[in-house]
C-alpha cells in the first residue's frame, strides 16, 4: 500500500506500508528500475521527490534489504550519495558503504543491492550543467573514490539539506520553491567539489596572482549583488569565466576561505544589521534568517551565535528593549 501525501509541488512525499514493486518505480524519477525484497518481513519506506530548476532529487529509505535493477534517467547524470547504511551493499559488483559516491552516465545500467535500512540520494543533474562547473564525467559508472574532507562536507550539506526536504523533516512546514532551489544548489556545489577532488580533469592551468585577485574581485562584486538570492553556482563560475575548482582555489588563497563562506558571513552582517533595527514586533528571526536566505532555521542560529557570541534572538530581544 503507498500513501502519497498532499504536500503540493515542488516537494512530493510517496510512503510506502508494505512492499509495492511498480509504486516504487514511479515514485522514481525518470528511471525505469524494478525492484525486488530480499528478506521476509513487512516493508516501510519512504521517497521524497523534489524537481528544482536544474536537477531532479530522490530521497529514499527502506528498512528492509532491496534490490534496485534497470535503467537509470536517459537525460541526466545521475548521482547518488548513500547517506546511512547498517551494512555494505553493491553497486554493479563494488561493494558500497555509507557516505559513498556514486556516478552513471546518462541511460545507464544499474544493478543495486541495497542493505537493510539503507538511506539514499539520487540527484539527476544534465552533463552540460556539471561541464559549465568544470567536471567531465570521463570515469567508468560506479564508486567514485573521494577524499575525506569531501566526503565530510556532502554529509554536513545532505544533513542540512534533509532537515528541508529530507524524510525526517517536518512534515507540517510546507516545503517552498526557494528551498527546493536551495537544495540544488547546496547539492550541486557539494558533489561538483567531491568530483573535482576526485580528478576529474581540470583543464585550466592554475591562475597567477593578478588573475587569483580579478577572481575574488568577480566573485564578491556577484555575490554582493544577489545577497538576498539563492547562490546559483553555475552562473557565478560563468560570469567570473572559470571553472568550480579554480575559483575555489583563488578564493581560498586570496580570502582564506570559500566564497560560500564569504557570503555566508555576509549575510549573517546583514541578519544581524536587520535584528538590531528591529522594532518592537516588527518582524521575527525567522523571516529575517528567510529573508537572507537562512532555510535551515537551527543551521541559521548556531552559526549566529558562533559568529557573534549571542543568539538572534537575543539581538531580537535587546533591540526591541531600546
Amino acid at each position: 500500500m503507498v500513501d502519497q501525501s498532499e504536500t503540493p509541488h515542488p516537494l512530493q512525499s510517496v510512503l510506502f506500508d508494505s512492499f509495492d514493486p511498480d509504486s516504487m518505480t514511479d515514485a522514481l524519477q525518470r528511471g525505469a528500475l524494478d525492484h525486488v525484497q530480499l528478506a521476509r518481513g513487512r516493508f516501510r519506506g519512504s521517497i521524497q521527490r523534489a524537481q528544482a530548476s536544474a536537477a531532479r532529487i530522490d530521497w529514499g529509505r527502506y528498512n528492509l534489504p532491496v534490490l534496485a535493477a534497470g535503467t537509470l534517467a536517459p537525460d541526466c547524470v545521475s548521482l547518488g550519495f548513500i547517506v546511512s547504511a547498517v551494512e555494505d551493499g553493491h553497486v554493479n559488483g563494488e561493494r558500497v558503504s555509507a557516505s559513498d559516491v556514486i556516478l552513471f552516465p546518462e541511460g545507464q545500467e544499474l544493478y543495486f543491492r541495497l542493505p537493510p535500512g539503507t538511506e539514499w540520494i539520487s540527484f539527476q543533474v544534465r552533463r552540460t550543467l556539471l561541464e559549465r562547473l568544470g567536471v567531465e564525467v570521463t570515469h567508468k559508472p560506479g564508486i567514485v573514490a573521494i577524499a575525506d574532507a569531501e566526503r565530510r562536507n556532502l554529509r554536513h550539506v545532505v544533513a542540512d539539506v534533509g532537515q528541508v526536504i529530507g524524510p525526517d523533516r517536518n512534515a507540517a512546514e510546507p516545503v517552498t520553491r526557494a528551498e527546493i532551489e536551495w537544495a540544488q544548489e547546496e547539492l550541486l556545489a557539494a558533489f561538483a567539489e567531491a568530483l573535482a577532488g576526485a580528478g576529474i580533469p581540470d583543464r585550466q592551468p592554475r591562475p597567477s596572482g593578478a588573475e587569483r585577485l580579478r577572481i575574488v574581485r568577480a566573485v564578491e562584486s556577484y555575490l554582493e549583488s544577489h545577497l538576498g538570492e539563492t547562490l546559483r553556482i553555475d552562473e557565478l563560475c560563468s560570469t567570473v569565466g572559470t571553472n568550480l575548482h579554480t575559483l575555489e582555489r583563488a578564493f581560498a588563497e586570496v580570502q582564506g576561505i570559500s566564497p560560500k563562506r564569504f557570503l555566508t558571513f555576509r549575510r549573517l552582517a546583514l541578519a544581524r544589521k536587520d535584528l538590531l533595527r528591529a522594532a518592537q514586533g516588527s518582524t521575527s528571526v525567522t523571516d529575517v534568517a528567510m529573508h537572507w536566505g537562512f532555510f535551515h532555521l537551527s543551521r541559521f542560529a548556531a552559526e549566529y551565535k558562533a559568529l557573534f557570541h549571542e543568539s538572534p534572538s537575543a539581538t531580537l530581544q535587546r533591540a526591541r528593549s531600546h
